[in-house]
């Protein structure tokens, strides 16, 4: 039985040293422990800071990823070219749309911006103005809504519009984006166009 407790002593103030706090570690048989056992815990669990409301993976405490706007700025400018169908009192006519969108960005997920259009239909063509304002979410999805106004060619009439879409952006890399986008403009006085493309934006 001695013999066990004899190798059973130094096995305990080991186990000690890596338990408890770097002044019960330190004995008198072992006055090294303190400095080359007991402290590498102490060096290795030390708490982290706190506060600053993002994690080591990027994302905010409120789940939302403020990567792509830490990265990219709170600026995002892309270009779009799409195509679909204006309907108007049953008349339809195929359309092109080419245009340009800025965005001004909040970290919150929220932006709003400005954006011009040229929409070609069968013979005319008419400029867009909008006001876009849309919401970001961590997986790319976007969902957006504009207030716009649509200057005609020729002898058609100008027309107040609304428009609702969805579009999903991917970054192609640091600072640029691909984003597939549809979406619908609701016409002043009945009629509607959709339109479905792809824009391509630099972050800034």
């Amino acid at each position: 039985m001695k013999r066990y407790i004899r190798y059973a002593l130094p096995l305990a103030t080991l186990l000690a040293a890596f338990t408890l706090p770097g002044e019960a570690a330190a004995d008198t048989r072992y006055p090294d422990l303190e400095t080359n056992i007991g402290v590498v815990p102490a060096a290795y669990g030390a708490e982290q800071p706190t506060g600053s409301g993002h994690s080591e993976s990027g994302h905010s405490d409120s789940g939302h990823c403020d990567s792509a706007h830490s990265e990219s700025g709170h600026s995002h400018l892309a270009v779009f070219l799409g195509a679909g169908e204006e309907d108007i009192g049953g008349h339809q006519e195929s359309a092109k749309a080419v245009g340009i969108v800025y965005e001004y960005r909040f970290r919150s997920g929220w932006d709003i911006g400005a954006a011009l259009e040229r929409l070609d239909l069968d013979g005319h063509a008419n400029t867009i103005a909008l006001i876009p304002g849309g919401y970001h979410f961590s997986n790319g999805l976007r969902l957006f809504v504009a207030p716009g106004y649509q200057f005609a060619s020729g002898s058609a009439k100008d027309k107040w519009l609304f428009r609702a879409g969805v579009s999903y952006e991917i970054h192609i890399s640091e600072r640029w984006t691909m984003a597939p986008e549809v979406f619908k403009d609701f016409l002043e006085g009945g009629g509607d166009t959709w339109i479905a493309g792809v824009a391509i934006g630099y972050g800034f």
